[in-house]
């Protein structure tokens, strides 16, 4: 272990910054781990061929794995999803203009919270490439309002209740997200919490609560860190140019068209 010294630090580690990808509590407990992959950790696609594979999600990461997972030669590929259909519009292209992705700071305190809810509640699509290739790959079946209710070991296979009937696989690829916790990633553990937090800072209205967004920081409009305690002003020279920065800044950090308009931003608050 090397420890240096910064007068200030930037952390661009992107989409998975602000937390660790987890598996669903309902699914680590009730099997062993060689029954499951996440989708974004590190897959063995080898040993699914022939096995029969249950995909959880809707987004890219799932239709890529279930893609995949056929290619490699697994029998079939069922992805599973909770809503009646897929999302058919990205909301996040009514977001790249240049005065938004300039300026979306600037918006107020409600507007970028109602904004992160909708991402949230609309969500967007599969890649349309994605999307084509699974439906036209022989053994994949789509299949929507089907959540997961329970799982279990069952006669040497994987049994998953939903709403639908009961399914069985040998193995589940389970493209399921994030967890928001900035105390889950190491860099942030004696930092999260010091820093304050949408929760701390905003008060929203009757029925737009979201835990999930209140555990995220509460970011100046150069992506620093904005501390608790007034003692801790050395906090303000961290810059979040990551996910934790989603309802602060938008989507602009981990967002490649955004770029151009967000480094700038981030540069002024280094040189101030």
């Amino acid at each position: 272990t090397e420890r240096r010294l910064a007068r200030t630090v930037v952390l661009a580690t992107g989409f998975d910054g602000a937390g660790a990808w987890q598996v669903p509590s309902f699914i680590a407990e009730a099997l062993p781990p060689h029954r499951y992959d996440h989708t974004n950790g590190p897959v063995d696609f080898v040993r699914l061929k022939g096995r029969r594979v249950g995909v959880l999600g809707h987004g890219a990461s799932a239709f890529d794995n279930a893609i995949q997972a056929l290619k490699a030669g697994a029998a079939s590929v069922d992805l599973c999803f909770r809503r009646e259909r897929l999302p058919r519009t990205n909301p996040h292209r009514a977001l790249e203009t240049p005065a938004l992705m300039t300026h979306f700071p600037e918006l107020s305190d409600l507007t970028r919270w109602q904004i992160a809810r909708f991402f949230r509640k609309s969500d967007q699509p599969p890649p349309m490439r994605s999307f084509e290739t699974a439906l036209s790959m022989p053994g994949f079946r789509l299949r929507p309002a089907t959540p997961w209710l329970a799982v279990g070991e069952r006669n040497g296979a994987v049994q998953v209740e939903t709403p639908q009937g009961d399914l069985v696989f040998d193995h589940l690829l389970l493209a399921t997200g994030l967890h928001v916790d900035p105390s889950l990633r190491p860099e942030l553990r004696s930092i999260a919490g010091r820093v304050s937090t949408w929760a701390d800072c905003f008060q929203p209205p009757a029925g737009e609560e979201d835990e999930r967004l209140g555990r995220l920081p509460y970011l100046d409009r150069h992506f620093a860190f904005e501390p608790k305690d007034p003692a801790d002003e050395w906090l303000s020279r961290i810059f979040a140019f990551n996910s934790l920065s989603a309802v602060s800044q938008g989507p602009h950090s981990t967002s490649i068209s955004g770029h151009r308009h967000a480094l700038p931003r981030l540069v002024r608050g280094v040189e101030r």
